[in-house]
């Protein structure tokens, strides 16, 4: 995993194009609930960041991966082996990977008034405690939501997150059998920021005036928020609730549609523009409960940094997951709340998004963040 505490580094044009001819590629996995995401990201010529590739791999029928490691380790060996011819590239060799929330487990540890030396000392300790033996590097990290100004209310912590010694065993199996190395085993809240740094590149931006924002990722089984103050996360939790797998089967029962028919109803008509009619505003109308969780969680999560950090209001929110394909779904949310919400996205090389019927860009944001870690100093 990434080291402790520490942020992501910024993702400048200029060291893009010095590093783009040096830097071997990483291929970015991100192992969700229901698919598993494989990308490799560049710099272009300009010194953007593009998808060269994104694929999306669902788990198979007759599998059960988090069922046990061993479960996890056959399941994502099939998947690499099925997707290889996608994802195989010359000089690829190093992986960077993140396990979903339900794989991982967490623990706050209190670090007011102590340096990083002394927190990571801490950490290495608490995880003794736990397995009695160290493991592996990739078996453990710690994200820190440090105080913003002075309206943290409580002593500061850093979140331990570690997984299973087995998971992870298995996991790195698994890379192996495709000739592959993993390098980074990484947290969600780190993937988000760094994802969210992607997504703005090219913007303009006024350092002296440090950004609030949500980025919610909607995704299959759930909904999770983080928030980023200035580039790096401060706090994020997850609803197990309202998952976009409930809204692709309300339309799916409501208009005898298969689960890809469904989507592309959604990815392709979504929800209604102002003030117009029509099969939109039938989409809208059906999946309005799946909506209104989406809204309950997001004015929940508004509420209470508000009232803890009053000083940081949020002023805008980025989508990410199978969620934010759905058409227009960011402007109704910036109706509903008065922000500026726009859609995670990334310049594509040309014929590399994988095909699928919800628009799959913002799903593959987390595993672009993981594979942009092999240019990041």
């Amino acid at each position: 995993m990434t080291a402790l505490a520490t942020y992501p580094t910024s993702f400048s044009a200029k060291s893009g194009i010095r590093s783009r001819r040096r830097v071997k590629p990483w291929l970015g996995v991100d192992i969700g609930t229901s698919s598993v995401k494989l990308v490799i990201v560049r710099p272009n010529a300009a010194g953007q960041w593009e998808l060269t590739c994104a694929y999306q791999v669902p788990w198979p029928d007759h599998t059960d991966p988090f069922a046990s490691p061993e479960f996890l380790g056959l399941a994502l060996r099939e998947v690499l082996a099925e997707s290889r011819a996608d994802w195989e590239c010359p000089r690829l060799r190093k992986v960077a990977f993140s396990l979903p929330q339900m794989a991982l487990s967490q623990q706050a540890i209190a670090t007011e008034s102590l340096d990083a030396a002394t927190i990571e000392q801490m950490t290495a300790a608490t995880i003794q405690e736990i397995y009695g033996d160290r493991p592996s590097r990739l078996a453990f990290d710690t994200w820190q939501p440090d105080a913003v100004s002075n309206s943290f209310a409580g002593p500061p912590s850093a979140n331990l997150v570690w997984a299973d010694p087995a998971v992870v065993s298995e996991s790195l199996a698994a890379f192996r059998r495709c000739g592959l190395v993993a390098e980074v085993l990484d947290t969600e809240p780190l993937t988000t920021a760094r994802a969210a740094e992607l997504a703005t590149q090219g913007t303009a931006s006024n350092d002296d005036e440090p950004v609030s924002e949500i980025v919610i990722d909607w995704g299959a089984t759930g909904i999770t928020l983080t928030w980023l103050f200035d580039g790096q996360p401060r706090f994020q939790r997850t609803s197990i609730d309202g998952g976009v797998a409930d809204a692709v089967q309300v339309v799916q029962d409501t208009f005898s549609l298969s689960v890809p028919e469904a989507e592309l109803m959604l990815s392709r008509y979504g929800l209604a523009d102002s003030g117009k009619s029509g099969l939109a505003s039938a989409v809208e109308n059906c999946v309005s409960d799946s909506l209104q969780i989406l809204l309950d969680e997001l004015d929940r999560t508004l509420s209470f940094l508000s009232s803890r950090f009053p000083r940081q209001p949020v002023t805008r929110c980025l989508l990410t997951g199978g969620g934010a394909a759905i058409r227009n779904l960011d402007t109704w949310l910036g109706q509903q709340t008065g922000l500026a919400a726009s859609v995670w996205s990334l310049k594509s090389h040309c014929g590399c998004l994988s095909q699928s019927s919800l628009l799959p860009a913002p799903v593959f944001a987390h595993a672009a963040a993981l594979s942009a870690l092999a240019w990041e100093a």
